[in-house]
C-alpha cells in the first residue's frame, strides 16, 4: 500500500521530471520537498495559505522548491485537477528561481 503522502510526492517528482528534457541543462542542482502544511508564519496577511514556496541557493546549498500537500489536496480534491495544479505550482516556483515566465518554462502552464 502506498501512502497519500508518497502518491503526492510522486506527483511532484513527475512535474519536475516533465520539465527536465527541455530545461535540464539550465536547471541548477535543485532540492524538491513536500511538506504537509506550510509553517504558520507563511500564512499571508489576508489569511491565504500558500500552496508552494521556494528558497534560492545559499552558499553551497542548492535552491529548494517546496509543495504543501494538504492545502493542494484541499484546493484540488480530484486527481486530474491535482496533477494540473502541482504541475503549475512547480512551474511557477522554478520559473521564479530562473527569472522566467512560467509559460516559458512550461508551455502547458495554465495561468
Amino acid at each position: 500500500a502506498v501512502s497519500r503522502g508518497d502518491r503526492f510526492g510522486d506527483l511532484v517528482v513527475a512535474a519536475v521530471d516533465r520539465l527536465e528534457p527541455r530545461w535540464g541543462p539550465h536547471l541548477p542542482a535543485l532540492d524538491v520537498e513536500v511538506h504537509d502544511v506550510p509553517p504558520a508564519s507563511a500564512t499571508g496577511v489576508d489569511g491565504d495559505v500558500p500552496l508552494a514556496a521556494h528558497r534560492p541557493a545559499r552558499g553551497d546549498r542548492p535552491p529548494v522548491v517546496v509543495v504543501y500537500r494538504r492545502p493542494v489536496e484541499l484546493r484540488a480534491p480530484e486527481r486530474p485537477a491535482r496533477v494540473d495544479l502541482v504541475r503549475d505550482l512547480v512551474a511557477e516556483q522554478l520559473a521564479e528561481l530562473l527569472g522566467l515566465d512560467p509559460g516559458e518554462l512550461d508551455p502547458g502552464y495554465d495561468a
